[in-house]
């Protein structure tokens, strides 16, 4: 399999926003268990085990890779039929080779977050191994679960906003803990991811499924502002993202041309402002500028990755 294929397979174009979602996840929970503020900056992430934090950074790299080739290998058909521009379809890999490789790397990823959660509970009592195996399980669950229905299931938008959730559950679970702070901003990314997922259902035909998606975009700030309210940083990041919304929007689906496959790949560049938004709700600056720089790289990976 050429470099190229994989990498359009893997759409690793999207792939920081994993990145950017593990940071927001610790670093969020970890201050608002009054983990001093010195320790809550970059640099937090050499504070941590290092095994630990590679290995969530790895594992669910892998989670994420393997789901996207099978979401390829689940799409075959469709793809074809509809004449998708996908490396399956243009004959250059076939759909057998992308099965082996999506299932293996989803398999890898659910044992590596398994082991890495044996580790930490033999070190944490309050880390325990069978929450582990039941995070990446109920990860991997949900990844199968959308590429198997999406393109039939209504609800199918949710399953992946659940993806999402979990990755920021596994991550707080491995290198945090789960409190109120993380589930708040886990359901604000599940909206978002909801958000894109239904606009995106129709990007074949240049077309949205329906306008009362985009409110779901706009979700996670009104859900942060119950956490950041009293932070003016937070103001400052959730104007941003909210321009950044709104400028997107106009010019793609009510500008002079609708393009709502651009569209998509603006909102999948988002994921990071996101990220940067709940960790801006805690006054974690440092962190959240780190998010937006991975936001300002996003859109020049996706000229040589297509996000979708």
């Amino acid at each position: 399999m050429k470099v190229m294929t994989w990498l359009t397979l893997g759409r690793v174009s999207n792939l920081p926003s994993i990145w950017t979602n593990i940071i927001a996840a610790v670093l969020v929970t970890r201050a608002s268990l009054q983990v001093p503020a010195s320790n809550i900056t970059t640099m937090e992430l050499a504070n941590g085990p290092y095994l630990i934090w590679l290995g969530t950074f790895a594992a669910l790299s892998l989670m994420y890779l393997g789901g996207m080739f099978l979401n390829d290998a689940f799409d075959a058909k469709w793809d074809k039929a509809h004449q998708q521009p996908r490396p399956i379809v243009q004959g250059q890999v076939s759909v057998s080779r992308v099965w082996a490789h999506g299932s293996v790397m989803l398999a890898l990823g659910i044992v590596a977050i398994g082991v890495l959660y044996q580790i930490t509970a033999s070190t944490n009592v309050t880390h325990s191994w069978l929450g582990g195996w039941l995070s990446s399980l109920a990860l991997a669950g949900f990844i199968i679960s959308y590429n198997a229905v999406h393109k039939t299931f209504a609800l199918a938008p949710l399953l992946m906003g659940m993806c999402r959730f979990c990755v920021y559950l596994t991550a707080g679970l491995l290198l945090a803990q789960i409190n109120a702070q993380l589930l708040m901003i886990a359901a604000g990314l599940c909206a978002y991811i909801c958000g894109v997922t239904y606009s995106a259902k129709n990007e074949h035909l240049n077309q949205l499924q329906g306008y009362w998606s985009l409110i779901l975009l706009f979700l996670p700030i009104i859900l942060l502002a119950s956490i950041g309210y009293s932070q003016p940083f937070f103001w400052l990041y959730a104007a941003a993202f909210t321009a950044y919304l709104m400028i997107k929007t106009k010019a793609h689906l009510f500008g002079a041309k609708r393009n709502v496959g651009a569209f998509i790949g603006s909102l999948l560049a988002g994921i990071p402002l996101h990220d940067g938004l709940a960790l801006a709700s805690m006054n974690l600056i440092l962190p959240s500028l780190l998010c937006f720089g991975v936001f300002l790289l996003m859109p020049y990976l996706q000229r040589f990755v297509s996000a979708t």
